[in-house]
């Protein structure tokens, strides 16, 4: 996962870590660990990711399936 990328997504679409937390139902904590990598996102996840942040397939696919180390 690239997380630079979404967190660049993220500055982006003007959208902090609590409110991306709430938008995707899981804790503030849990989303941290989820950027730095300790833990990978679900399919669920992903997938609302693609709509809080209004991310197409090409970003998603960028962020998350090119093996980018970051």
């Amino acid at each position: 996962m690239d997380s630079k990328l979404l967190k660049s997504q993220m500055v982006l679409k003007d959208i902090n870590v609590p409110n991306l937390a709430k938008g995707l139902n899981i804790s503030k904590s849990a989303l941290y660990r989820k950027l730095n990598r300790e833990s990978e996102f679900t399919r669920k996840e992903i997938l609302l990711l693609m709509d809080l942040l209004d991310l197409d397939k090409e970003k998603i696919f960028e962020i998350f399936f090119n093996d980018k180390v970051s």
